[in-house]
């Protein structure tokens, strides 16, 4: 068995809670989690983690999903400043029905 192919699942944990948000991966990747992790401690850091409901990455588009308590506030600083944050930590996401390209931190990581 691969323990690297896109459908081994390298994190068995389904979810958990990291800065108060709600992380999920439908496929457990590692790289993933590294990517959920790394985009809530930049948004606790401002302060802004209290606004993040939750996170989710589909594995198979290789997108995370992110989803505010209020969606309204995408459209504020606090949003733009969370885009900042997604833009810094996830390689793609999605929030209020867009998807954006960030930073691809991962791509030389074995996992």
């Amino acid at each position: 068995m691969d323990d690297f192919a896109l459908e081994t699942r390298q994190v068995t944990n389904e979810a958990f809670f990291a800065f108060g948000i709600s992380l999920n991966s439908t496929g457990g990747r590692a790289a993933e989690w590294v990517e959920m992790l790394h985009f809530c401690q930049l948004a606790a850091q401002q302060g802004l983690h209290t606004l993040v409901k939750s996170l989710v990455y589909d594995s198979s588009a290789a997108l995370c999903t992110i989803e505010l308590f209020e969606e309204s506030l995408w459209m504020t600083e606090q949003g733009a400043a969370l885009r900042d944050c997604a833009a810094q930590s996830l390689t793609q996401s999605q929030w209020d029905g867009t998807v954006y390209h960030g930073a691809a931190l991962l791509d030389d990581c074995d996992f």
